[in-house]
């Protein structure tokens, strides 16, 4: 069984958006209430985060770890909005280095959700490969934007599966300052020039309608994830929330 497909971006079709949101944060009512708000901008896929136990890297923003900390439920939480919300990208925090509890949360997550994408760089990727395929689950392929070679590429497209997404980091750490435009199209174009059939998203120090509208014109690129600038919205209410991801799906849009 092979993982959900992402659409591929069309010509001419305007850039798609990925929310990354925490179930459960800052409460499970409130957090169902923005998330269809925010659905109702029909984003492109969802990365819904699902915390280990384990912690999280240096990477993580204060605010992402305040909601990682803060969310209530667990993984009972986390599974009605997964099945609710696809296509989907749980994003798996460190902690889960043990391959009989990762088969067995794989199993848990097997028919809820479409791809994981990883906090940290594990020592073993080849064993995630293994074990995302045999439950039917994509496994995100991450990239420095910066550091994507031709030689990279050629490597990357020898490995990946049908409908991998790969995710190009425009920053050091979430919320931090964004690469330009330039090195993402860069990187884009070599990964898609290998591998067209890759769905190839970019994330990272996103946050300003102005940098999606500007990410927008890359034609290689298919998406942008939008984590930290969003979340640090959720505590004060949904009708924020909406109107700032509404200006982030206009400027998509604009450069359709």
């Amino acid at each position: 069984m092979m993982a959900h497909a992402l659409p591929l971006r069309k010509p001419g079709a305007p850039l798609g958006l990925i929310p990354f949101t925490v179930p459960g944060w800052p409460s499970d009512t409130g957090y169902r209430r923005i998330l269809a708000r925010v659905a109702a901008h029909q984003p492109v896929s969802f990365e819904l985060a699902l915390p280990s136990g384990g912690g999280w890297s240096f990477r993580t923003s204060g605010v992402i770890a305040e909601a990682l900390g803060g969310a209530v439920g667990g993984l009972d939480a986390f599974l009605p909005v997964a099945l609710q919300h696809r296509p989907n990208v749980a994003v798996l925090y460190r902690g889960l280095l043990d391959r009989t509890g990762r088969k067995r949360l794989l199993a848990r997550l097997n028919g809820a959700v479409d791809h994981v994408m990883l906090e940290w760089e594990p020592d073993e990727l080849s064993g995630w490969i293994d074990d995302c395929f045999g439950a039917g689950i994509g496994l995100v392929r991450v990239m420095e934007a910066g550091a994507v070679t031709d030689a990279g590429a050629r490597t990357l497209s020898q490995s990946a599966l049908p409908n991998t997404i790969v995710y190009l980091k425009c920053a050091a750490r979430t919320a931090g300052v964004s690469c330009g435009v330039e090195i993402v199209r860069t990187a884009s174009a070599r990964i898609k020039e290998v591998r067209p059939d890759l769905f190839v998203m970019a994330g990272f120090g996103i946050a300003r309608p102005e940098q999606v509208r500007r990410l927008a014109a890359v034609r290689t690129l298919d998406a942008a994830a939008v984590g930290t600038a969003l979340l640090e919205r959720f505590p004060d209410g949904e009708d924020v929330v909406d109107d700032y991801f509404g200006s982030l799906s206009a400027a998509a849009r604009s450069a359709a």
